[in-house]
């Protein structure tokens, strides 16, 4: 046990075992919130027998004490231990020192002395100097400055630029990862209703005929939550004066609908100069319905001109008369000329992967552009040149393919990236694969998943349940993607069934891991759907305490709002909308007498809990497909029915 854990115990201990907030734990360790959760990661994972560190949505994280008498003994001797080594408190590397102050200038509003600061990064005054020349630095890129007033550090510049650093430096990674989950853990969220904000964006932008990817739909409740909160530490953007084209006026009526819907729906008032902004991100991303007459008048000429260039430079690998790619890059023309024009940073979380594997590409893509007279007057970072990229390649690889077989793609970053993604499984699997539909993750609960046989997902969808099999990959599809799709897909029948039966070990003992008779219930009275629900909670040996359970159940009730768990006239599957659990369980209920589900399942004589943990769920994953087939299977439901018996489970199950 190192000098930081026992410090954050000590810390967890002094709290009387109530919960403390993240990011005052951090920063009592001096730490990021990043590396609190992998030091509470690793003690947990290596000290479970004796104490576990809980966290709990909304509340933080307290110490829960299984055997009082040796975590007293042992903490004591590793407290008498970590006296005899170098104090190792300190904030050892240098991101993570940085973190610490950009969080005390910007989410603290603290005034930073120079000697305090030494005295909480145990380090140096040089080295102090040197970190807050890399500060300064990162800072200057966003035309912010670190100066100091009455020998106290503060962060000067426009709030515009303030709210793009923060974003950017510390909201980006939420951003790509795009869920509600990731959303409501955020410290910044902790005193507004997420799911309120989420819904409001969300039917606004439907009704409004607005197309948001998940990657701009999260970008968008992100910049509302920052604004919410400078708004209240007083903090007012400048106004701002919009064109009065067509398409302006229509961002300025949505964003308008935006904030009477945030007032009268959460309680929070947004003055005027905050619409402007709104219109702004919402140009900014883009969408067919607001950015059409954003095109610039001479666009078709312009994309003819950079095809026939490229065209030279990659012979044969593109087709001029693509109509997929001209209206591809004439609806992101719109907005990245917008964006350029207001100075709208857009970073693409897949530029990293990009500039790896296609370095040359992104080179004479960048060249090819600038050279065009609608370019040349902006300087345009190499991020927005990979977005034109995603649409190259997806033209390049759909040159080669033709579309054959059922699967339903979901990518989080937009359609050019959905397009990628969809024309390499095409390409690699194009005997045995037909791409349905490529959406996002906010359309899932909408789409009638009985039309396809497979969802292929760039997001990770572990811990929510959809009655078809679910393969996650990375959009780009790396080796081992294919190698997994390759291993569900197999070349035959004869391979896919000879596969099976290699898995057959694997799929027997992750069933044994996650059921059990404790977990097999046969309910042979009337009961509510509540309390059916309650009674699978309370059977679930994760971590089932009061507050777990009550949690458990916000989550499940959360989970069902986005969307109907009843997937067959007798079958339910409830689960959370964030992993809760400690282990990855599964509860089943057979309710003889059946139970009121909703409106268009009124008889549920089935039900799974799936519980999945907080940290591994491979066997939930094993067990996915024979789920999911016994889901759409109602003959192996009706079955079981009539033989309500684990052992008698398994056996249709795993057949």
């Amino acid at each position: 046990m190192n000098k930081r854990e026992i410090k954050l115990l000590n810390c967890l201990l002094t709290s009387q075992r109530e919960y403390m907030n993240g990011s005052e734990l951090a920063e009592q360790l001096a730490i990021s919130e990043k590396t609190l959760r992998k030091i509470i990661k690793d003690f947990n994972d290596c000290f479970y027998h004796m104490a576990e560190i809980q966290s709990l949505q909304g509340k933080g994280y307290r110490l829960l004490i299984q055997d009082e008498q040796v975590f007293y003994e042992v903490l004591q001797k590793e407290q008498t231990l970590a006296t005899s080594f170098e104090d190792v408190t300190r904030i050892e590397e240098e991101e993570d020192r940085k973190h610490y102050i950009f969080y005390q200038l910007f989410f603290q509003e603290r005034s930073l002395v120079t000697n305090d600061l030494m005295e909480e990064l145990y380090i140096s005054q040089s080295s102090l100097s040197k970190l807050l020349t890399s500060i300064r630095e990162k800072l200057a890129t966003y035309r912010l400055s670190l100066e100091k007033y009455s020998g106290k550090l503060v962060v000067v510049g426009d709030e515009r630029d303030q709210r793009r650093f923060m974003i950017d430096y510390f909201l980006s990674k939420q951003i790509e990862q795009f869920s509600l989950q990731h959303l409501t853990d955020l410290s910044l969220f902790n005193q507004l209703d997420v799911k309120e904000l989420y819904d409001i964006v969300l039917e606004v932008s439907w009704e409004e005929q607005i197309y948001l990817s998940d990657y701009s739909l999260m970008n968008l409740l992100i910049h509302l939550a920052l604004a919410i909160k400078r708004l209240k530490d007083g903090h007012r953007l400048e106004i701002l004066r919009l064109d009065s084209n067509e398409a302006q006026k229509k961002a300025e009526a949505v964003s308008q609908k935006i904030i009477k819907q945030i007032k009268g729906r959460v309680g929070i008032a947004l003055p005027p100069e905050e619409a402007s902004y709104i219109a702004l991100h919402l140009l900014g991303k883009g969408s067919s319905a607001v950015a059409q007459s954003l095109y610039p008048v001479d666009v078709d000429k312009v994309i003819e001109m950079a095809l026939e260039s490229l065209n030279k430079e990659f012979p044969d690998l593109l087709s001029l008369n693509d109509e997929i790619l001209q209206k591809g890059l004439k609806e992101h023309f719109g907005p990245l000329l917008f964006r350029l024009k207001n100075g709208i940073q857009l970073t693409n979380p897949l530029y990293e992967q990009l500039s790896r594997d296609y370095s040359e590409l992104i080179m004479i893509t960048k060249k090819t552009f600038q050279e065009l007279s609608l370019f040349k007057k902006y300087s345009v970072s190499d991020h927005e040149w990979s977005y034109i990229v995603l649409h190259l390649l997806a033209a390049m690889e759909r040159k080669q393919k033709q579309p054959f077989v059922k699967v339903l793609v979901v990518c989080a970053t937009g359609i050019g990236s959905a397009q990628v993604l969809k024309n390499r499984l095409e390409s690699r699997f194009s005997n045995r694969m037909r791409i349905v539909d490529c959406i996002s993750f906010h359309e899932m609960s909408q789409y009638p998943l009985e039309k396809i046989d497979l969802i292929i997902s760039s997001i990770d969808l572990t811990g929510t349940f959809f009655p078809k099999p679910v393969i996650h990959v990375s959009v780009l599809l790396n080796e081992n993607d294919i190698i997994c799709l390759e291993e569900y897909l197999g070349s035959s029948k004869q391979s896919r069934d000879s596969a099976c039966a290699n898995n057959r070990v694997v799929l027997h003992q992750a069933f044994e891991h996650c059921f059990s008779p404790k977990k097999f219930l046969i309910i042979q009275h009337q009961l509510k759907k509540e309390d059916v629900i309650k009674k699978m909670i309370a059977c679930l040996a994760s971590d089932n305490h009061l507050e777990f359970q009550e949690e458990m159940l916000r989550q499940i009730h959360l989970r069902d709002e986005m969307g109907t768990v009843a997937f067959s006239s007798y079958l339910a599957i409830p689960h959370p909308a964030k992993s809760l659990s400690h282990h990855e369980e599964i509860v089943v209920a057979i309710c003889t007498e059946g139970i009121y589900w909703d409106d268009e399942h009124p008889d549920i004589k089935l039900l799974f809990l799936i519980s999945p943990s907080k940290w591994k769920n491979q066997q939930i994953r094993h067990l996915s497909q024979p789920i999911a087939h016994f889901v759409q299977d109602e003959e192996a439901q009706r079955e079981l029915l009539e033989n309500p018996t684990l052992n008698y489970f398994k056996k249709i199950l795993l057949r």
